[in-house]
């Protein structure tokens, strides 16, 4: 990061990449970082509907104990933290689409033609109970240096 040493007081960051040891090196004594992050585990459920054979996850170690681990080795003491596991509904296959779209890093390589028979199924789920549901994964916690 491109400042002095212990500049800042608190940092926050959501759903974006960060660095425990250069998060350490900027903040002051007792400084904080707060941050809510995307769960290794979000959307799954959609992901193996559209594209069954896409089982690997995007990044595997975004669990709360995992990073909650990494910042205790790195100096910190977690203040506060929390890990939820929350339903996401779909009505109509074309929000499905255009959400597979915009996140190519969950639904890899992802177009309608490769994958039409999967969306008659979708909408078949669709027609029967109304909606797809799936499960967004989340978590935040409070770090104090």
């Amino acid at each position: 990061m491109p400042f002095d040493h212990k500049v800042f007081d608190i940092i926050t960051n959501r759903h974006g990449d960060f660095n425990i040891s250069e998060l350490h090196r900027v903040l002051k004594k007792e400084g904080l970082f707060l941050t809510q992050q995307v769960g290794a585990e979000n959307d799954r459920e959609l992901v193996e509907l559209l594209q069954p054979e896409n089982k690997e996850l995007p990044f595997p170690n975004q669990y709360l104990s995992i990073r909650e681990k990494e910042f205790i080795n790195h100096g910190f003491e977690i203040l506060e933290s929390s890990e939820a596991f929350m339903p996401i509904r779909f009505f109509d296959v074309g929000a499905l689409v255009w959400f597979a779209k915009i996140i190519p890093w969950e639904f890899i390589n992802f177009s309608v033609d490769k994958y039409f028979n999967h969306l008659l199924k979708a909408q078949e789920m669709i027609d029967k109970n109304g909606w797809i549901e799936g499960r967004i994964h989340r978590f935040y916690l409070v770090a104090k240096k």
